[in-house]
């Protein structure tokens, strides 16, 4: 059975759109004003150059939508310009590392949320955060695996209610910060960075930034769902994706507006309870916007487990990966590819292993393994042979498409890479390996002799 056109242009830009506005944009706050020592101005910095780098690639991937469209975009650009060996190779990373890993990410970060609603420490040594964590996995996977129909429209619905805290931040947060200055206190002992930060410092802070317009990747696994998809998909991912990003700018503009900088620094999630509870008259305010933003942690956990199936049913589709006679599988009655779905949901529960180990300290000599990190330093690498191999191959393309768009991407994705290394070169070492092993392994499941469904 083949996967439905069934998505307007709407729903699609609400699929780009609903994958910026998960968590990132509440969690990161508080790392990057870490990460750069408190410095407000240089925090807000880093927060528009790293979208603006970012908004390069989508703009890429909008030309490369009018061109390619198979099943899962990513995997469609990988193949028809660099080969079917790296083709497979981006699928079984999305599959296996991206939209998993974040799965488990995203339900961690919003299980923060609720315990900050219910008044619980939010750290994984509290046993309420692993519960809340893996039942919120269980049950968007279950969602997804028995009532399939629901999940597209509990996107939508949770899109639109998601961007009601960020526009309300925005524009009450901005007018009160500006007539009334900080208003939720700062940390006692604590004193605001004036200096300029070093360049570690503010490459760290760049790339934590990146974590903040994430997950518009993750809106090409539903290209071939998408009705007339080479005209609609790159115009939902360019509005999609300027959408959020103004949204996001205006947001933290807000918030560093209301709250002082150390209380972000401290205390992150409660920080933003509190700016909530102040500008809106009350404690009610605060949780009722906590909701919206578990809200929108269900959201994105939501697309997560909408888009992790079709990863793995775009490599078995095409004849590769393990078990592909049943990944490639799409459930006759409801469209879901069940066997891959409930595969990814098992990888995902490993990557909650992970990322417990590390946030509790266990792995070896205290290492964190920032998951965000590692799946986007993998994604934004991925894409440099693609767009190489579009510039030598796309001779037909306008000068400016076929030049100075990639070359501009390349760079973007460079610096990117670049920030982390530089933020911290034994991360860097140790996710490249992580994820050559990963891939390796994915290799012994790549056949040559491959019959495609496609």
């Amino acid at each position: 059975m083949k996967t439905k056109k069934q998505h307007g242009l709407f729903v699609s830009i609400c699929l780009v759109a609903s994958g910026i506005v998960g968590t990132g944009i509440y969690f990161n706050p508080g790392r990057v004003l870490t990460e750069i020592e408190g410095n407000v101005g240089y925090a807000l910095l880093a927060w528009i150059i790293a979208g603006l780098l970012v908004f390069t690639c989508v703009a890429m991937f909008a030309v490369l939508a009018t061109k390619y469209k198979k099943l899962h975009g990513t995997v469609d650009y990988a193949e028809e310009l660099v080969g079917k060996r790296y083709g497979y190779l981006v699928g079984w990373f999305f599959c296996m590392m991206y939209q998993t890993a974040g799965f488990a990410l995203i339900a961690r970060i919003t299980a923060g949320f609720i315990a900050t609603l219910f008044g619980q420490v939010n750290h994984i040594s509290n046993p309420f955060i692993p519960i809340v964590t893996i039942s919120l996995m269980t049950g968007v996977f279950l969602m997804n695996f028995f009532i399939p129909k629901v999940p597209m429209k509990f996107n939508v619905v949770t899109t639109i209610l998601r961007v009601i805290p960020i526009i309300a931040m925005a524009i009450v947060g901005v007018i009160v910060g500006l007539l009334v200055g900080n208003s939720v206190p700062p940390v006692p002992g604590t004193n605001p960075v004036l200096d300029t930060p070093a360049l570690s410092n503010f490459m760290a802070a760049l790339f934590a930034c990146v974590f903040v317009f994430n997950g518009w990747q993750a809106a090409t696994a539903f290209n071939h769902e998408i009705k007339d998809s080479k005209r609609k998909f790159p115009l939902a991912m360019i509005i999609g994706f300027l959408s959020i990003f103004v949204l996001s700018i205006a947001y933290f503009g807000g918030l560093i507006a209301v709250a002082d900088p150390s209380n972000i620094l401290v205390n992150n999630n409660n920080a933003t309870y509190d700016a909530f509870a102040f500008l809106f008259g009350g404690e009610w305010a605060g949780k009722l916007f906590t909701i919206f933003i578990i809200t929108s942690g269900v959201g994105i956990l939501n697309l997560c487990g909408m888009g992790m199936s079709r990863g793995l049913l775009s490599v078995a589709k095409r004849g590769h990966g393990p078990f592909q006679k049943y990944f490639s599988q799409v459930h006759e009655k409801t469209g879901t590819a069940r066997y891959s779905l409930a595969f990814c949901f098992l990888i995902s529960l490993v990557w909650f292993v992970v990322l417990y180990l590390s946030q509790s300290g266990l792995l070896p000599t205290g290492f964190v393994f920032t998951l965000q990190d590692f799946y986007n330093l993998g994604f934004y690498a991925l894409l440099v042979p693609i767009f190489i191999l579009f510039i030598i191959k796309q001779k037909e393309m306008h000068w400016a498409l076929r030049f100075v768009l990639p070359t501009v991407a390349i760079c973007a994705v460079g610096i990117l890479v670049v920030s982390l290394a530089i933020a911290s070169w034994i991360h860097f070492l140790i996710y490249i390996g992580v994820f050559i092993i990963i891939g390796g392994i994915g290799m012994i499941f790549y056949r040559k002799d491959a019959t495609s469904q496609l």
